[in-house]
């Protein structure tokens, strides 16, 4: 993983530790995990935040991708959070740019969707 080639190119990053969970609330964006761990659990927000119980949905690690999914009928409030398990480095990266940023870091765009869809696939 080349972070600096990826931050270069124009993506941002963001950290997420332990205590505190974040929201995957822009369909605009991917993330990608630069270093470290994380759970991604499923769970009603408020504005914003989640609030009750959260269901685990999957793991992603170092070199993974990560998505905004909206909640379907009925639960239009529910999104998917990462919860670190190990500190994670995420470069935030604007989806009319995926394949710019990616391919400048060694990554397939194409790969990284589909490592995504086989993780949330085994959740649904």
């Amino acid at each position: 993983m080349n972070e600096p080639e990826i931050m270069a190119q124009g993506a941002e990053l963001r950290e997420v530790g332990g205590h505190h969970p974040f929201v995957l609330n822009d369909p605009s964006m991917m993330w990608l995990v630069l270093s470290g761990s994380a759970a991604v659990l499923s769970s009603i927000t408020e504005q914003g935040f989640p609030v009750g119980p959260r269901r685990s949905v999957c793991h992603v690690g170092m070199g993974e991708a990560l998505f905004a999914m909206r909640g379907g009928r009925g639960e239009a409030n529910r999104r998917l959070i990462v919860l670190a398990v190990e500190d994670v480095r995420l470069a935030v990266v604007p989806m009319a740019r995926i394949h710019e940023i990616t391919s400048a870091s060694g990554h397939d765009p194409i790969a990284l969707v589909e490592g995504w869809v086989n993780k949330i696939s085994s959740f649904m």
